[in-house]
């Protein structure tokens, strides 16, 4: 089912349509298009259209799971379901520079993903490069911070994660 989040914003649920309070009550996934994804990614303040919907539907907290200030990194963990190119996003990495502690902050966000049966591969990886992305399929746990990890692997149990990063714009 398609579910409506405000703005004339859809987020893809399942395969019906509904508005409103009509969604089942039923827990699914919140399946984003590669449009959503993107504008997502690239949102450096979080303040555009889906970035705001995810928020606000519980997708993400409003505060920070977890910094980590030496890298400029801060990480959203997903608290529902949210599908990309059939993989489970289980956390939004973002730039996060409250005091600069030496150099280059990367200014770019990130989807931590999880491969489920049937995840698109190809997909994502026609996705990064028309966007001019990239996607990380191995030592993606190296990049995030110990807490980060931690929590990851503790959640899902695997230590199988992939990434898609999108520079800001």
């Amino acid at each position: 089912m398609l579910k409506y989040i405000g703005l004339s914003i859809f987020l893809l649920m399942g395969n019906a349509w509904a508005a409103d309070k009509a969604v089942s009550s039923v827990p699914q996934a919140f399946i984003l298009t590669p449009a959503q994804g993107f504008e997502v990614l690239s949102d450096e303040m979080l303040e555009r259209k889906t970035s705001k919907a995810l928020f606000k539907q519980g997708v993400f907290r409003n505060n920070f799971d977890v910094t980590n200030e030496e890298q400029y990194r801060a990480y959203y963990l997903a608290r529902k379901d949210v599908r990309f190119f059939q993989f489970r996003v289980v956390a939004l990495d973002v730039s996060y520079v409250d005091t600069y502690v030496g150099c280059c902050p990367t200014l770019a966000s990130s989807f931590v993903m999880t491969p489920e049966t049937g995840a698109d591969m190809a997909g994502l990886e026609k996705f990064a490069k028309q966007k001019q992305c990239s996607v990380q399929s191995k030592g993606v746990l190296d990049n995030l911070s110990d807490e980060a990890v931690v929590k990851l692997v503790s959640k899902y149990k695997t230590k199988n994660f992939w990434s898609v990063t999108c520079d800001y714009q």
